[in-house]
């Protein structure tokens, strides 16, 4: 999905940004997978804050 976005938008998001998205979600993988293990998971989370505006997305 990111490199469709990539191929769009070359400016916006390039092999760098690729890369580091790549890594967070690798760690938010990791960390989630833990959480899962441990039981953690079923343990009640507080809710998230609204989602910050971006400005234009690609639509």
């Amino acid at each position: 999905m990111l490199q469709r976005l990539m191929n769009l938008d070359q400016t916006r998001l390039t092999n760098k940004g690729l890369r580091k998205v790549q890594m967070a979600v690798k760690a938010w993988r990791q960390e989630s997978a833990l959480q899962i293990l441990n039981g953690d998971w079923m343990a009640i989370t507080p809710a998230l804050p609204p989602a910050k505006s971006f400005g234009n997305i690609i639509r």
